[in-house]
């Protein structure tokens, strides 16, 4: 697949094996609701990986004219992807894959040490949220915390007198 020369940021279809300019937006009015009109036109949610609500996500759509792809996150969207087969769709997302994987994993990182309660490292704070389960974590691990703290002041106090 090659980009065509005109190599702006719009809407692409690949035919051919060359991105064209494609405008999904060109036949709908500045006031329209998106969701709506994509629904009107035929494009049924298809399906989706990673999360387009907070890191990086793919959504894409089904219609009688081919598959449509987006990517997202909480700030931003690409323009859309739209490919006339289910081997093309596979294709794209198999090069967006690792990103949104890696955001994934990001993520996750990230969230395991989001409390900052628990001395160890990512594998012990996701250990700990296994342990515990996510709704009750925070509350076991400030009690675990402090427990450490109180029995690292009680050995300091027995070396001081002893």
């Amino acid at each position: 697949m090659t980009n065509s020369d005109n190599d702006d940021l719009g809407d692409r279809q690949l035919k051919d094996g060359r991105w064209e300019n494609w405008d999904f937006y060109s036949r709908l009015p500045d006031d329209a609701d998106v969701a709506k009109e994509m629904k009107d036109q035929g494009w049924n949610e298809f399906f989706s990986i990673g999360d387009g609500e907070g890191d990086l996500g793919i959504k894409t759509w089904q219609g009688k004219h081919g598959y449509l792809l987006q990517v997202a996150d909480a700030a931003q969207f690409s323009p859309f992807l739209k490919v006339d087969t289910f081997p093309e769709l596979m294709e794209l997302l198999a090069k967006w894959a690792p990103a949104v994987q890696a955001a994934s994993v990001s993520a996750l990182i990230r969230a395991a040490n989001d409390y900052g309660l628990h001395d160890g490292g990512v594998v012990e704070n996701l250990a700990a949220k296994a342990a515990y389960g996510v709704g009750d974590l925070k509350e076991k691990l400030e009690k675990e915390k402090r427990q450490r703290e109180q029995a690292a002041w009680r050995r300091r106090q027995q070396r001081g007198q002893g």
